[in-house]
């Protein structure tokens, strides 16, 4: 069992690319107080973990997470891009076999990521002839 973990955690992302890829995506463009939007900001963390700040304009203390579902989180960036990246092809039982972590761990990442990907993605709507499962249902206009 360790052996197929370590295989495993060898396939991992270091933490530190994880985290700067979440801040390239969360700082596109550039870092700004998630309370006034300044982009007048103090950098009080280091470069290589995860980076806290401080607003000029209204004093907030904040991080990179500050305001993300990875706020208060325990569980490593990269073992996050992992849970993240194999949710389309493994089962959550699968992926916390293969990670130290337990079930209900690897379940929480999972709901909360597919949470909010449903509550900001735009709705669909479909048009015409639809195949669901082999069967053809027609749009009701």
């Amino acid at each position: 069992m360790t052996s197929k973990i370590l295989n495993h955690v060898n396939m991992l992302p270091s933490e530190e690319t994880c985290i700067n890829m979440f801040r390239e995506i969360r700082w596109s463009l550039g870092v700004y107080c998630p309370k006034c939007k300044s982009y007048e900001i103090h950098n009080r963390g280091s470069p290589f973990k995860t980076r806290h700040y401080s607003c000029k304009k209204c004093g907030l203390n904040f991080s990179d997470y500050t305001g993300t579902i990875f706020h208060k989180t325990k569980v490593p960036m990269n073992v996050i891009f992992y849970i993240l990246f194999n949710l389309p092809f493994k089962s959550v039982n699968m992926i916390s076999k293969e990670l130290p972590y337990t079930r209900k761990t690897i379940t929480r990442i999972a709901n909360l990521i597919r949470d909010n990907l449903e509550k900001n993605c735009l709705p669909v709507k479909l048009t015409g002839d639809i195949e669901f499962d082999e069967m053809y249902i027609p749009a009701v206009k």
